[in-house]
């Protein structure tokens, strides 16, 4: 049975600093079960993407998190019109992407 009042697609990600996931944590994976407890539909597994001391995403994330982000728009909305514009904003990091005449 459902407990939550609006069944939306959901999905959870968090950012964390390097080292094992024990010292660093997970925030994504409990986040990930609430939105299921609430009834939300969650279309991804739960993510973690990587940031510096200065609270940026490494260097070597940005082009995952765009990845993700992209797969993510693709499978709540598998034919976007392409004069539409889907913008994604990831947290503090403010890594936008523009997913509109992209195919996705």
């Amino acid at each position: 049975m459902r407990r939550g009042r609006y069944p939306v697609k959901a999905a959870a990600f968090d950012t964390r600093m390097h080292g094992p996931t024990a010292l660093t944590g997970r925030a994504s994976k409990r986040a990930d079960r609430l939105l299921r407890a609430d009834g939300s539909d969650v279309v991804a597994e739960p993510e973690s993407f990587l940031v510096t001391r200065q609270d940026r995403l490494d260097s070597q994330e940005t082009g995952r998190a765009r990845d993700w982000a992209a797969r993510l728009a693709a499978s709540i909305a598998p034919r976007v019109d392409s004069r539409k514009t889907l913008t994604v904003t990831f947290g503090p990091n403010r890594v936008h992407e523009n997913l509109a005449g992209s195919g996705v």
